[in-house]
């Protein structure tokens, strides 16, 4: 080969070696270049929206003729809920009143005449009840709560009494089963007895609480709740334990303890129709002195001086009723 053959020779493999070392450059480059931006945003947390909640019960019986009684129920609430706070309002109201025969035997002849039978027309339930309840969330389980009361309940000797509640509520268990939650609180509570006591007092008391639900089935649910107040003052108001020689004496601390107690099922009907049962009751320590007597003419009986008579400890109520919900 000639001088000039070989120097052609290298002139094209320094011309194929730059060839080479441009691709190898190009791919090196491609190969080390960022992909484009992407712009993916993380799904947010979910956020509960504000729940609102309302119902309505009621119920009317009438009868006349040989038996002639009139009794009516009537109930409602409402809730708002979102994660950090809950309202309540809740209002419950009975009414019943009943006519029986009596004797009247106004000739005092021993006997009945005609005319002699007569009808006694008398209030056997009258009460109410008001209830507002604000819960503040701190964290999920746990919330500090404030609540309101303004009540009546004639037949049991209270022309007026309510008051309000401050306290913890902890959040013991919840899962798709059941759930528990407790309370301990304050309560300041003001009572108005009836006539003829005509006598008011404060109470302030510790407030004690459990309750929870348990699903039986998807439309099915069992309830239960339990509350204790323990009076941390003395009442001025008549000790239905107060000794027969010092029948004035004043309630003592811890002498009227008051127990609230309810268990019940709920089940759903048909949508928005639910049927309840539950069956509560009301215990007393230290339970009003009883109202004033009728007699078969309407009349108010005076009780002897020195006899104070009370009312019962313990009264239940047992309600069968449709619930029927708005939102």
């Amino acid at each position: 080969m000639t001088a000039k053959g070989l120097h052609s020779a290298v002139r094209r493999l320094l011309t194929l070696v730059a060839a080479l070392a441009v691709l190898v450059g190009a791919a090196a480059t491609h190969a080390q270049t960022p992909p484009p931006p992407k712009f993916v945003y993380d799904k947010p947390p979910d956020v509960k929206l504000v729940e609102w909640k309302a119902g309505t019960k009621m119920g009317l019986l009438v009868t006349s003729g040989n038996s002639e009684i009139t009794t009516f129920t009537f109930g409602g609430n409402v809730s708002r809920r979102d994660p950090w706070n809950k309202l309540q309002l809740e209002f419950n109201a009975a009414y019943a009143r009943s006519s029986i025969l009596i004797a009247s035997d106004d000739n005092a002849s021993g006997a009945l005449d005609p005319g002699e039978i007569i009808r006694q027309t008398q209030t056997s339930a009258n009460q109410w009840n008001l209830k507002a309840r604000y819960d503040r969330f701190f964290t999920t389980n746990n919330s500090f709560y404030a609540a309101g009361l303004a009540a009546a309940d004639q037949v049991a000797g209270k022309e007026f009494f309510g008051g309000g509640q401050i306290g913890y509520a902890r959040q013991l268990h919840k899962d798709a089963l059941w759930d528990a939650s407790a309370e301990i609180g304050y309560d300041l509570s003001y009572e108005m007895l009836a006539p003829p006591t005509d006598t008011s007092t404060l109470v302030q008391s510790i407030r004690l609480y459990l309750g929870g639900n348990l699903r039986l089935h998807q439309t099915t649910a069992l309830f239960a709740n339990f509350e204790t107040l323990l009076n941390m003052n003395p009442e001025k108001v008549p000790y239905a334990d107060a000794p027969a020689d010092n029948p004035g004496k004043y309630v003592p601390e811890f002498k009227d303890t008051r127990i609230n107690a309810k268990v019940g099922l709920t089940t759903k009907l048909w949508r928005n129709v639910n049927f309840g049962f539950s069956f509560a009751l009301k215990y007393d320590q230290n339970p009003a002195p009883r109202p004033a007597v009728k007699d078969g003419a309407g009349t108010e009986v005076p009780f002897a001086p020195g006899y104070v008579p009370f009312v019962d400890r313990l009264d239940t109520l047992t309600e069968a009723s449709l619930i029927i919900s708005f939102i």
